[in-house]
This record gives structure tokens, C-alpha cells and sequence, in this order.
């Protein structure tokens, strides 16, 4: 008897990308097909759980004890499922790194309006939201891109295909 792992699709972004709105498209797309999904997120915030509600959906928190290491992290991971989709905030800051030294395979969930200037659009995005007003961070994301991109990372363009009217899913990287 062969032993069949769930599978995990793991995706990372910075807030306001869509990667709710993708994971929810993507629940019901395995759901529909007669799969048990769970859906699960690191630091899940206090406004992340309502659209999950909204859809009837449970939505799992994975605390940060859990990226300690993989066994950690199956003790934490809610059984019976045959998919998973993980959730990562925002993937370059020391938290979310401890998520992802799990995984090999993320999707980078970006939407098309910020295609041709990701780095940039990063590195403000923390400026703005990070970085105390006149001061200094002691970490820049950028201090942890090369450990982001030393794995394989499929860049998932959010509204790329809408625009260009398919509604087909784009191939997703799991572990």
C-alpha cells in the first residue's frame, strides 16, 4: 500500500495582493471536486477570519511554536484533510521565515499592477508600515530575500488572467 500525503499549497504575500480572495476561488475548486480542504494561516489577524466566515469556511490559526520544525508543525495542523492551503502574511520579515524554512515550494501571490515592480513595491510597502517615522529598522525585507528565494517560488499574478478574460487557475507549486 502506497501512503498518500496531503498536500500543501503554500502562499505568501503581502497584505492587499489577494491571496484570500485566491485561496477561497482555490477551496472551492478542490471542494467541488469531493476534496476535504483546510485552509490555514500563520498569524492569522483579527480581520483576516471574516471572509472565511462569510463562506461558511473554518479557518485555522498556526502558531509560531509550530515553525520549529516540521514535526512541530504537523502536530499543530489539523487532521483529516487532503489539501491544505497555508496562508503567509507577508514572507520577507523574521516571523514569516520561520514559516516558510518548512517549505520548499511557495507561491509569491502578486497582484498585476505591481508585476513590474515587486522589489520596489516591497521595500515601500515596509518603509511605510514597519519602519518607525524618522527612524531606523533593524532588518530590511530585503535582508531576507536571498533566504525567500532559496526554494522554489512560483510568482502567482492576481488579475492577470481576469484581464485577459480566462478564468482557468494557474499551476501551483506544492510540498
Amino acid at each position: 500500500m502506497t501512503l498518500s500525503y496531503p498536500k500543501i499549497y503554500v502562499f505568501s504575500s503581502v497584505p492587499e495582493q489577494g491571496k484570500t480572495k485566491l485561496i477561497l476561488k482555490l477551496y472551492n475548486h478542490f471542494s467541488g471536486k469531493g476534496y476535504k480542504v483546510a485552509c490555514i494561516q500563520a498569524n492569522k489577524g483579527q480581520n483576516d477570519f471574516k471572509p472565511y466566515i462569510k463562506k461558511n469556511i473554518y479557518h485555522y490559526s498556526i502558531p509560531l511554536e509550530a515553525a520549529a520544525s516540521k514535526a512541530e508543525f504537523e502536530r499543530w495542523v489539523p487532521t483529516g484533510f487532503d489539501i491544505y492551503l497555508m496562508e503567509i502574511t507577508l514572507g520577507k520579515s523574521p516571523v514569516d521565515i520561520a514559516y516558510l524554512q518548512l517549505f520548499d515550494n511557495v507561491n509569491e501571490v502578486i497582484s498585476s499592477e505591481h508585476l513590474g515592480s515587486w522589489d520596489d513595491y516591497i521595500l515601500k510597502y515596509f518603509e511605510d508600515n514597519w519602519i518607525p517615522e524618522g527612524g531606523k529598522s533593524e532588518c530590511s525585507p530585503m535582508d531576507f530575500r536571498d533566504y525567500f528565494h532559496d526554494r522554489n517560488i512560483q510568482r502567482v499574478a492576481i488579475g492577470a488572467m481576469e484581464k485577459r478574460g480566462r478564468k482557468h487557475l494557474v499551476g501551483l507549486g506544492c510540498l
